[in-house]
């Protein structure tokens, strides 16, 4: 898992999010401390749904996980 401060993903966003959408997690962290994780989505089928996600087109939203 790849980490990245605050800082750098305030500047390198882009960057980062082509790392997740590649497969790759990646660990945010503030002051030395991971505040959340950036997981890749894999796409699901039928109308399964799990506690605290939305789907759209066959896709979850809003899935940030916070530590």
């Amino acid at each position: 898992m790849k980490t990245a401060t605050a800082r750098e993903l305030k500047h390198e966003l882009s960057a980062i999010l082509d790392l997740v959408e590649h497969g790759e997690s990646v660990c945010i962290k503030r002051h030395g401390n991971v505040i959340a994780r950036l997981i890749p989505e894999r796409k699901v089928s039928g109308l399964f749904i799990e506690k605290g996600s939305v789907l759209e087109n066959g896709y979850k939203l809003g899935c940030i996980i916070l530590a």
